[in-house]
């Protein structure tokens, strides 16, 4: 790589690094209770709501966009030259407008819906400044790339007559954009803004109690007393960690830069290359998202969006979350077995009795949230029963993790902060996806796919599979699988694929942009920490994510990998794909016994491949090539020990 490049990335690094640390204020003082004061609020209007007043959707969502909006606006700057500590008139103005925009919608609710498709102009004039200010604290708070494609999706409603061939549009009128976005379910207030103002909402303050009440540090400490002491263990325990907070958080870069501050300078000290340690940092961090049972929200979404229990999406994920993993922990074994790389001492580990008499009100409570999410108990209560758990069980905890008054307000604080980004993320994309479902801008894009793959359904989930990636560049994750369900479900479902395939297809190339070089920001926000390549580091975390790009395929043409069928089905597909995801790691790391010659990895591959679509011929020859290797490699290693010895 050129040093001109190297320098563009290094470049590229710092600014995302500058992005994460400078968009949210650092207020003081009167500011800063104030803005407490309405988090608290916003915890104690949801509460009541979810379990007490039930109120009519929209209104609900109303509601929630009322707070996350103003908030946004309070705790977020509009510019990175603002000072830290202060909150501009302007943004005073701009909270202010939010709260009136939305008190609109609830207050006049029934004259709303009277008026449907004919809003008057002051209907018109609400209708404006909410998708403003919508876009608006989505930039804040994630960036450009997303309010710039709802920006794109409503210029195309207004100006689509003007576009030749299979996108053009007869167009639609200021009355029929404001209707569909502002006066009933279909925009701002649809179906994912539901599921931020419910499920989402509930699950993120879950995760602030669990921070709060010392869960963090029991997960990091669990896993260093369960893998630190294997080979190459810090890097086992970044997997482990990793997987279990991007689960629970949802952004994968948020993840990298949190779990990272502790797991990778350990992963450096054991002797992993910095680049090396940043990939698996960033590859763990990703695979959090496809990690059951929460997937970052994004398996309550799906479940949303296709009016199916929770419980059967965080099933069907189950496999190829071990897949994935299972890619990433082979190579990461066998890079420390090739670099001769020990565990850390046992006298550095946390004492594993000693981790769960500290923490054991938190492990039990996600212990329970599992049993409760799988013996059908409601969603949204089950995460209920789980925080009064927490609490409850937190009186025999140490003092500073016990769940007294204050903790219990910093817990709801963090929840309410934690979800002003996904819920920005969900409002923005249900304003693209009305558009596209008024427009039939997805049906286009349908279009667009088959002109490339024909009837061929490898061709479609290929050309598919890039444009996700491609979309998912700069998304959050819930908004990349919104936008790419919305545009890309119905022509792989027209092809004959079950809905739920369909949609762990989209769902995982959605969130693998995040590894993938060119824009793999959490592979660079990894980089920064390591102080490494960004692009070397890239590099690195998407080979190791490679079983993410191979996975989606085997179980659109196997479902049993996604539990469907029956046993002996499930059993034979899952260690099938089991053996060839371990070959294909293998064979990416080039280490198995020892150094393998180039011949052995391209066999390594050809074996993956024959593995992993389950059948009694393709296992065959997977199975003999594998016989074949690990022979000349044990042979090779015999040889080698030997002379190993006779030098000694």
């Amino acid at each position: 790589m050129s040093a001109k490049t190297n320098k563009i990335l290094q470049s590229l690094n710092e600014i995302f690094k500058k992005k994460i640390q400078s968009s949210e204020r650092k207020l003081e003082g009167g500011n800063k209770r104030f803005v407490y004061l309405v988090a608290l609020l916003m915890a104690a209007y949801h509460f009541y709501a979810l379990f007490v007043g039930l109120f009519i959707p929209q209104i609900h969502n109303a509601w929630h966009l009322l707070f996350v909006i103003s908030l946004i606006f309070l705790t977020r700057k509009g510019f990175s030259s603002e000072k830290n500590n202060k909150i501009p008139i302007r943004d005073y103005i701009l909270a202010i407008l939010s709260i009136v925009v939305f008190l609109y919608v609830i207050v006049n609710y029934r004259e709303l819906t009277d008026r449907a498709v004919f809003p008057n102009n002051v209907d018109k004039a609400m209708g404006i400044i909410a998708i403003i200010l919508i876009l608006e604290a989505c930039r804040r708070t994630l960036g450009n790339v997303l309010p710039l494609i709802a920006i794109a999706a409503i210029l195309y409603a207004f100006l689509g007559k003007y576009i030749p061939g299979v996108f053009y549009y007869r167009g639609a009128s200021l009355s029929k954009i404001i209707f569909i976005e502002y006066m009933q379910t279909n925009g701002m207030f649809g179906m994912i803004t539901k599921a931020s103002s419910t499920i989402i909402y509930m699950f993120i303050t879950f995760g602030g109690f669990l921070l709060i009440s010392g869960g963090g540090k029991t997960v990091i400490d669990l896993a260093y007393s369960i893998a630190g002491r294997f080979t190459g263990g810090p890097a086992k325990v970044a997997i482990l960690a990793s997987s279990l907070f991007g689960s629970v958080s949802g952004s994968a870069v948020a993840n990298t830069v949190t779990t990272g501050q502790f797991t990778i300078p350990l992963m450096k000290k054991v002797g992993y290359g910095p680049a090396f340690a940043g990939a698996v940092e960033a590859a763990a961090s990703t695979g959090g998202l496809i990690m059951p049972p929460i997937m970052g929200a994004g398996a309550f979404v799906m479940a949303e969006i296709l009016g199916i229990p929770y419980w059967q999406v965080v099933k069907a994920a189950i496999i190829p979350a071990i897949l994935y993993f299972g890619c990433i922990f082979t190579i990461v074994h066998l890079e420390a077995l090739k670099l001769n790389l020990s565990g850390l001492p046992a006298e550095n580990l946390p004492n594993l009795k000693q981790t769960f008499k500290q923490g054991f009100h938190s492990l039990i409570s996600i212990v329970l949230l599992i049993v409760m999410l799988f013996s059908y108990i409601p969603i949204i209560r089950a995460a209920l029963y789980c925080i009064a758990s927490m609490v409850i069980l937190s009186i025999f905890a140490k003092p500073e993790y016990r769940m007294h008054p204050i903790n219990i307000g910093k817990a709801l604080i963090d929840g309410a902060m934690n979800t002003l980004p996904v819920a920005a993320a969900c409002a923005t994309a249900n304003i693209v996806v009305g558009i596209l479902e008024l427009t039939g801008g997805a049906l286009k894009f349908s279009d667009l796919i088959l002109s490339f793959g024909g009837n061929n359904l490898f061709l479609i989930l290929v050309c598919t599979m890039f444009i996700l990636i491609i979309m998912g560049m700069g998304l959050p994750a819930v908004a990349a699988y919104v936008i790419g369900a919305a545009v890309a479900a119905p022509i792989i479902i027209q092809m004959g694929i079950p809905t739920l395939s369909g949609h762990m297809f989209i769902y995982y190339f959605s969130n693998l942009a995040h590894i993938t070089p060119p824009i793999a920001l959490s592979a660079y926000a990894a980089a920064g920490i390591a102080k490494a390549n960004p692009f070397e580091t890239s590099i690195k975390a998407w080979f190791l994510g490679s079983a993410a790009f191979i996975v989606p395929y085997m179980f659109v043409y196997n479902p049993a990998l996604l539990l469907s069928g029956n046993f002996f089905e499930i059993t034979f597909s899952f260690l099938s794909a089991l053996l060839g995801i371990i070959s294909l790691g293998i064979g990416i790391n080039g280490y198995l016994l020892v150094k393998t010659y180039p011949l052995e990895r391209i066999l390594l591959i050809i074996t993956s491949l024959s593995l992993i679509k389950a059948g009694w011929i393709t296992d065959s020859i997977g199975l003999l090539l594998l016989f074949v290797i690990y022979y000349f490699q044990k042979k090779r290693k015999l040889t080698h020990d030997q002379l190993s010895i006779e030098r000694a």
